[in-house]
């Protein structure tokens, strides 16, 4: 998993079990630092080839709706 997709996890997972709502001022903080995340970073230095399927959906979504 690259570091957008952690972050883009992470901005879900906020939002669907913690019910954060995503018009709060570091909710568009994360939405920035996705944006700006190049889409091959890992710096956790596990390289992964396979992406789960979920957090492409993920992706999908956030692109649909504007918001990275």
């Amino acid at each position: 998993m690259t570091d957008r997709e952690r972050l883009i996890w992470l901005h879900q997972h906020l939002v669907k079990v913690h019910g954060e709502s995503p018009l709060k001022g570091y909710m568009h903080g994360l939405r920035d630092m996705i944006y700006e995340t190049p889409p091959d970073r890992d710096t956790v230095g596990n390289v992964c080839t396979m992406r789960s399927n979920k957090v492409q959906d993920e992706i999908a979504e956030l692109e649909r709706r504007n918001l990275i």
